[in-house]
C-alpha cells in the first residue's frame, strides 16, 4: 500500500493570518483535525492541529 491510496486529494488550507475560530469552524465542518497553514502564494509553512488548540486552551485556563 502506498500514501497515494489512503490520503486526501482535496485539503482545506488557512493562512498563518486566520484566527484561531477561523480554523476550528473549518476543523469542523470538514471533519479534520488537522490543517496545513500556507502562505499567500500557496506554499506550506505550518501545520495546525486540534490538539495544539486543545493543549493551548488547557494552558492558558490553567494560567
Amino acid at each position: 500500500m502506498f500514501v497515494r491510496d489512503i490520503m486526501a486529494t482535496h485539503v482545506s488550507t488557512c493562512h498563518p493570518e486566520d484566527d484561531i475560530k477561523t480554523v476550528m469552524r473549518l476543523m469542523m465542518d470538514e471533519d479534520i483535525g488537522a490543517v496545513p497553514i500556507t502562505d499567500q502564494a500557496g506554499h506550506p509553512v505550518g501545520m495546525i492541529t486540534d490538539r495544539d488548540i486543545a493543549m493551548e486552551a488547557l494552558c492558558v485556563k490553567l494560567t
